[in-house]
């Protein structure tokens, strides 16, 4: 997959004070598996946490380009167990890119763009489908450029607690990071393990930075259950 340049506005917005000015574009013409022989985590992400989902690799999506959703059918061998249904699911999400004019980031071909998209939409139940068209389930991810597990737990019968940390586009014409918490709840289909529903919470820094011992998931859990009480 080449990389494209993206024509960029040199227009320029009075922003927090001053004059805000549009990133020159790269001129990127290699090939995007030199770039993956890079420690590429190095520059998107800020967090400590390791990337839990790599199970795919992007070969996987080359039989799927240009193929109508309704005739994708995933290998059993992702949804044969709860906790491969999970990290397979957001393995592909990991590189799908919705950005837009409106939430746009990047410079250039922004990982596997929207190849992914049908195939996650797959892991869902026919239940899920009725409620949820793929175009609506499409439009849900605008604005996001990547997606990384960092965290996922089995709580009780099929539900998880999962956490993600995303990279966004804006219409400031920059990309920042945003992360969230929530709730899976997978159904049992035929053998395999889908997904029913998903319930999503956006984490406010700015409330965890000013407000009490609350709002710290871990310092939270070590005050309640832990030797304090």
């Amino acid at each position: 997959m080449k990389w494209r340049r993206r024509s960029l506005s040199r227009k320029k917005r009075y922003f927090m004070g001053g004059e805000l000015s549009d990133q020159d574009g790269l001129d990127a013409s290699a090939e995007q598996s030199s770039f993956r022989a890079v420690d590429a985590e190095t520059y998107f992400r800020p967090s400590c946490l390791p990337v839990l989902n790599t199970a795919i690799e992007s070969s996987f999506f080359d039989p799927y380009i240009d193929k109508p959703v309704k005739s994708i059918h995933l290998p059993q061998s992702l949804t044969l167990a709860p906790d491969k249904t999970i990290l397979h699911y957001f393995s592909v999400l990991r590189e799908a890119e919705n950005l837009t004019r409106e939430k746009a980031g990047g410079c250039g071909t922004v990982g596997q763009a929207h190849i992914p998209f049908p195939l996650a939409y797959a892991f869902f139940s026919p239940s899920y489908h009725k409620k949820h068209s793929y175009k609506a389930f499409l439009a849900s991810f605008e604005g996001i450029g990547q997606t990384h597990l960092i965290k996922f737990n089995r709580l009780e019968d099929l539900r998880y607690f999962v956490e993600i940390e995303t990279i966004q586009g804006s219409n400031q014409n920059v990309t920042f990071f945003a992360y969230y918490h929530g709730i899976v709840q997978l159904e049992k289909q035929n053998g395999r393990f889908q997904i029913g529903r998903m319930t999503w919470y956006g984490e406010d820094f700015l409330c965890a930075a000013y407000h009490l011992w609350q709002h710290n998931a871990e310092s939270s859990l070590d005050i309640k259950f832990g030797k304090w009480c």
